[in-house]
């Protein structure tokens, strides 16, 4: 008769266990024991090595969502390939004395734009053609853009070939859900807002109350 003596494989089975406790950065157990009503518990229990690698992992997952969301809110808005990359750092001053001071209270607008929205503040930029409105509001856009501010760069022409397009029988949204998505955004940027004619004779005085209803959300 032949007895097997198993202790070996015991041990090698244990100590491959034990290994799995140990942490390969720091070498600590990552094990702990219990008793509870009478049995015997064994659990694991994160070194600070793994609670590093797992606020890293979250950190990046984090990251990466904002960036998506930065792209989405990027893509909805007009802001062109001249314009996309416009931002407060990279823009000339010292240059025109009115110019800065539209930058500098435009920025400080966006630094504090949590108080201005809560606030419903808004910030009307006005001037000749070519002083840089367009400029400074597209770096307002991207500024809270990248701080994952639900923000549209547009301008009434776009938003009413928007509302006009839901005229259409096939369309599937109507101009009361058209509406209703803009007014889920935080900041609305107008570009050369003011410069639309309206007369009384064109068929576009409805437009009037659509500017209205945008400005009033």
């Amino acid at each position: 008769m032949q007895i097997k003596d198993n202790s070996t494989q015991r041990s090698s089975a244990q100590n491959t266990l034990n290994d799995e406790y140990i942490c390969p950065t720091c070498g600590k157990s990552r094990k702990r024991e219990a008793v509870i009503c009478g049995v015997k518990y064994s659990f694991h229990v994160m070194c600070e090595c793994e609670k590093k690698e797992q606020e890293l992992a979250k950190k990046e997952q984090k990251d990466f969502d904002k960036m998506r969301k930065i792209e989405k809110l990027k893509s909805l808005s007009l802001l062109g390939e001249r314009y996309k990359a416009a931002t407060f750092s990279n823009s000339k001053t010292g240059i025109n004395p009115n110019f800065d001071i539209a930058f500098n209270r435009c920025k400080k607008y966006c630094e504090v734009y949590e108080e201005t929205v809560k606030n419903g503040c808004g910030i009307y930029l006005f001037g000749d053609k070519g002083v840089g409105k367009t400029h400074l509001t597209a770096c307002m856009a991207n500024f809270l853009l990248s701080k994952c501010v639900p923000a549209l760069f547009t301008n009434l022409f776009e938003i009413s070939k928007a509302v006009k397009s839901t005229f259409n029988r096939e369309s599937s949204q109507t101009e009361q859900i058209l509406i209703q998505k803009f007014s889920n955004i935080d900041v609305l940027f107008f570009d050369d807002l003011g410069t639309e004619i309206f007369t009384k004779t064109s068929g576009e005085t409805w437009l009037q109350g659509l500017l209205f209803d945008f400005i009033n959300i």
